[in-house]
Order: C-alpha cells, then structure tokens, then sequence
C-alpha cells in the first residue's frame, strides 16, 4: 500500500523527466547543427583551397591549357566572387551583369588584400580569402553560384579565370 506522498511525487517526477529530456534534446539538435555548418565550412575551405592549387598548376602548363571547374559547394552560399584588383571593375553573376544590390554589397566588401569572397557575408567566421594572384575574364568581379563552372585557361603570365556556365 502506497502512502499518500508517495503519490503526490510521482508527477514532479515525471514532469522533472520531461523537462530534463526536452532539454538534453534541444541540445543535441543544436550541437548537430553547429557540426553541419562547420562540415559545410571545411567544405568550402577545401573548393578554395582546389581552386588555389589549379591556379598554382596552371603556371606551370603551356599557354592555352584549360580546365574546367565545378563548383561544389554548399547551397547556402549565393555566389563566390573573384575579383582582380589590377583590373576594372565589371560586375558579372554567372555570366549575367551583376544586380544594383551585389555590386553594392562588393562595393562595400572589396578590399586589395583579398580576391575571393563568399556570399552573403556573416555565413561563416572568414568570408574573404587571398589565393594566388589570377586574371578574370568576362568581368571582374566575376561572381558564381553554387554548381556553375568555371573555366581555368593558361596564358604566358598568369592564369585566367572565365565563367563557363
């Protein structure tokens, strides 16, 4: 026979389960959120870091050489830009001229020290980055979307980068 405070415990316990629960289940799913958005980061680090490394190949190959790029990386980036800052400034987005709201964002971004960005900016710690120096072709900058194709071509003294669809 169970005394009456006995019965009087078992919903707080229950209600103090529940809420234990509910908390350890909130954490888990931000935890694993906060790991598919450092897994879409390194990502991005790694397609940066290709990109790079062709260019760096590049120089190495006969004039008129070319590959072309896939750019596989996560949907939540709306475009990478590549700038060149010894050329002038002509905004292309996949092969298209740029819209008044990116070339003002690039206009406010834009920095010497860097040639390639992510955008929209805030998605990730480092939005900027300084690769190996190249030329643009077709606009500078010269901004694509996920799974667009970028064309690498060799030339005498330097690599050209091109949008290629």
């Amino acid at each position: 026979m169970q005394k009456r405070g006995q019965l009087l415990g078992l919903p707080l316990i229950l209600i103090f389960g529940l809420i234990v629960g509910t908390l350890i289940l909130f954490f888990g799913i931000r935890w694993i959120q906060n790991l598919v958005l450092e897994a879409e980061y390194i990502n991005t680090l790694d397609t940066i870091g290709e990109i790079e490394n062709t260019i760096k190949t590049f120089r190495n190959y006969d004039a008129g050489s070319s590959k072309i790029y896939s750019l596989q990386i996560p949907t939540r980036i709306e475009k990478i830009c590549f700038y060149d800052f010894s050329a002038d400034v002509r905004c292309k987005s996949n092969g298209e001229p740029c819209s008044a709201e990116d070339e003002d964002l690039l206009h406010l971004v834009l920095d010497d020290k860097y040639n390639v960005y992510i955008l929209p900016q805030g998605l990730y710690d480092t939005n900027r980055y300084s690769i190996e120096p190249f030329q643009l072709e077709g606009g500078n900058p010269l901004c694509v979307s996920p799974g667009g194709e970028i064309l690498f071509t060799a030339d005498e003294d330097a690599v050209t980068i091109a949008y290629h669809g």
